[in-house]
C-alpha cells in the first residue's frame, strides 16, 4: 500500500511539474512574440515620421547659431557721447 502511495503523489508532482514548465514555457514565447512586434511596430512609425528628420534639421541649425554667438566678441554697448 505504501508504493502505492508513494507512485501516485510522485504522479501527481510530476503533473503539476509539467503543468508549470508547459505554462511558463508558453508564457515566455507569448511574452517574446509580444515585445517582438511591438518593437517592430515602434521601428515603423519612427521611419514614417518625416518630422523628426525636420526636427533634427531645426536642432542643427539652433546649434549652429549658438556656437556663432557664443564664438563672436563681446562688446560693450555703445553710449551717445555728449
Amino acid at each position: 500500500m505504501r508504493a502505492v502511495a508513494r507512485t501516485a503523489s510522485v504522479e501527481r508532482m510530476l503533473d503539476v511539474y509539467l503543468w508549470f514548465a508547459s505554462g511558463l514555457a508558453l508564457g515566455v514565447c507569448v511574452t517574446g512574440f509580444i515585445a517582438v512586434g511591438s518593437f517592430d511596430r515602434g521601428v515603423d512609425s519612427v521611419r514614417r515620421r518625416t518630422w523628426k528628420i525636420e526636427l533634427a534639421a531645426r536642432h542643427a541649425v539652433v546649434a549652429r547659431r549658438d556656437k556663432r554667438i557664443a564664438s563672436s566678441p563681446v562688446r560693450a554697448p555703445q553710449t551717445i557721447a555728449s
